[in-house]
């Protein structure tokens, strides 16, 4: 019963994320990404805890923590900037260093969550990433599609979309629900739908706050990739394109079913029982903070609560991966 109710709210969450980022496709991956982007960190970080993380060693849950906030340092100085005189050469710095901690934090994390899934010794964890991870953290970003995928694709729409598609196809593996089928087959169907839709430019303009958010957001960097690698011609990205407005209204759907889906999963894995009265309070009042800091200034609100977001990401690398197993051997089992 718990299964049709969540598959049920599943298909509502869809077709009511599609409608709404067909309409607005600015103003909804905004509103989505500081509502309910917020709540979701907050409440799936505890429970993720309380699953110790999904990997056998609970310690080394650390690393993530300390790279989570290795990766935020350039956020939090975007805030404290204003307040202090830096030379050019020393803001350069710390650009070049947000890009390269980006890129080299989170392969390596990205594949040491692989390895703790893997493996239970701690002798071959070791190993593993003392002779493999660590001389492909070294030599993969040399290729720029593996760049572009790690900094611009892997926080973002391949933890959106692709991994919530993992997740639901995995429950349907269990439970062999129809609805679930058909709630797949939906998800899978939206980017072409998308892009084989018919958009008109001059529907679309947004106002300049949001324009002002979305550029703060700089999620535009990311509908730029995704314009250069699916353009058939020469053209150059504007967000008003028809082709980047296709990509917005793919974002903004990715994210904020990637929200309603974890609300979903309530009666499925019982993510909200395991929070105590105490803890209902600290999050409901941090996720208020976070909403009024978002409506006062976006910009500051990205940067102040990055931490949240990317330790969010990276907490999931392990369950992302124990997923993709999970989906293999049951694969295999059937043939």
């Amino acid at each position: 019963m718990k299964t049709v109710q969540s598959d049920l709210y599943n298909t509502l969450a869809i077709v009511i994320s599609l409608t709404l980022a067909f309409s607005i496709p600015f103003e909804l991956f905004l509103f989505s990404y500081a509502f309910l982007g917020p709540l979701h960190y907050l409440t799936e970080i505890n429970w993720l805890e309380k699953n110790d993380y999904f990997i056998p060693y609970k310690k080394t849950i650390y690393g993530f923590y300390a790279l989570a906030f290795l990766l935020s340092v350039p956020a939090f100085f975007y805030v404290i900037q204003p307040y202090f005189e830096l030379t050019d050469a020393q803001q350069n710095w710390m650009h070049q260093f947000g890009k390269n901690s980006g890129l080299y934090g989170l392969l390596f994390i990205l594949l040491f969550a692989f390895s703790l899934t893997l493996f239970r010794s701690v002798k071959k964890i070791i190993v593993f990433n003392l002779v493999l991870v660590l001389p492909l953290v070294g030599l993969l970003p040399e290729f720029d599609f593996i760049s572009t995928a790690v900094i611009y694709f892997l926080p973002t729409l391949i933890h959106v979309y692709v991994f919530t598609a993992l997740f639901m196809l995995a429950g349907y593996f269990k439970n062999k629900s129809k609805l679930g089928l058909i709630n797949l087959i939906l998800i899978s169907t939206v980017p072409l739908l998308i892009l084989f839709s018919s958009v008109i430019s001059q529907e679309y303009i947004p106002s300049l706050y949001t324009q002002q958010s979305m550029q703060a957001s700089k999620m535009l960097h990311l509908n730029a990739k995704l314009f250069d690698l699916l353009k058939m011609d020469s053209t150059a990205f504007t967000p008003l394109a028809p082709l980047a407005i296709k990509i917005q209204i793919f974002v903004a759907f990715a994210y904020t079913y990637h929200y309603l889906n974890w609300f979903a999963k309530t009666a499925v894995i019982g993510w909200s029982r395991i929070i105590n009265t105490k803890k209902w309070i600290v999050i409901i009042l941090l996720w208020l903070i976070s909403i009024i800091i978002y409506a006062l200034d976006f910009k500051t609100g990205i940067h102040l609560l990055f931490f949240m977001s990317m330790l969010h990401v990276i907490l999931e690398f392990p369950l992302n991966f124990r997923t993709i197993i999970s989906l293999v051997v049951s694969k295999a089992k059937q043939k």
